[in-house]
């Protein structure tokens, strides 16, 4: 791994986006590294059913309504420019920018940060239900998910692997090694037969690479493996979780495993995921 060079955050009007700039600003300064920052939301026009019977006085409303909506999101990223956020630039594509077109930008950074999503948000943002999901799958990048209630300082410190002999976490491991490697503490959190040695092997593995893991076997894996991968990061107040991402798309809809689903509905601190 040569490190962490470019990191792609996206950006939108919601509050929350205060948060996902903070966390950008935190990992650019901890590896040197450019951000990219996108702004992506589906025009209102777009959110209605019969957008094509509108009246011509309507749409123009509703696209002043977009613009005003993504002036507050350049505002927001102006603000964390001035409050440090360096190397930082805005991306302003021509056109309207699809949702697919962010996963499509996604390919050209090393680390992709998102918002998670607040289910009883009343505050209309214009970014799927979805997002999150859809730029995990498609885009095949790894992905930051930062917790809707914020984060509590830097990032990074306490890290976490809920380490599963898969493909998808061993892709998330690659990816957050030069977390790992800048990390005071790194966990590993495992579950199945303790016989298996899996917990020795991904220790052994991240030695290689300089990081001294510690191993924490929890016995056999439970139904709920999600609510429980939670718990121990809880436990060992990890500020960071590095997991396998797990899902397909299905007939326009993104279909997700249980665990994944579960930590992206119950995070409370950002969650490194690779599909």
């Amino acid at each position: 791994m040569s490190g962490i060079k470019s990191i792609l955050v996206h950006v939108d009007a919601s509050p929350r986006c205060e948060s996902r700039l903070q966390a950008t600003r935190s990992l650019a300064e901890q590896h040197g590294a450019d951000v990219l920052a996108l702004y992506g939301v589906v025009p209102r026009a777009l959110q209605f059913p019969y957008a094509e019977g509108m009246s011509v006085q309507l749409m123009g409303e509703l696209a002043g309504l977009d613009d005003a909506r993504r002036t507050d999101a350049r505002k927001l990223f102006d603000q964390a420019v001035a409050g440090g956020l360096q190397r930082a630039s805005w991306l302003d594509p021509v056109e309207a920018l699809s949702m697919r077109d962010f996963s499509r930008q996604a390919l050209y950074a090393d680390l992709v940060v998102l918002g998670q999503r607040q289910r009883d948000q009343l505050v209309d943002s214009g970014v799927p239900g979805d997002f999150v999901e859809m730029v995990l799958i498609d885009s095949g990048k790894p992905v930051l998910v930062v917790p809707y209630i914020g984060t509590q300082g830097s990032i990074g410190h306490t890290i976490v692997v809920a380490w599963k002999e898969t493909r998808e976490t061993a892709r998330a491991v690659v990816a957050a090694l030069p977390l790992l490697q800048k990390a005071e503490r790194v966990h590993v959190a495992t579950w199945g037969r303790e016989q298996d040695g899996r917990h020795d092997a991904i220790v052994a593995h991240l030695g290689r690479h300089g990081v001294v893991a510690a191993p924490h076997h929890y016995g056999d894996e439970p139904g709920d493996i999600g609510a429980y991968i939670l718990s121990a990061a809880a436990d060992l107040n990890a500020d960071m979780l590095v997991m396998g991402g797990y899902g397909h798309s299905r007939a326009r809809e993104w279909v997700l495993g249980g665990a994944t689903r579960t930590v992206l509905e119950a995070m409370t601190v950002p969650v490194l995921m690779s599909h």
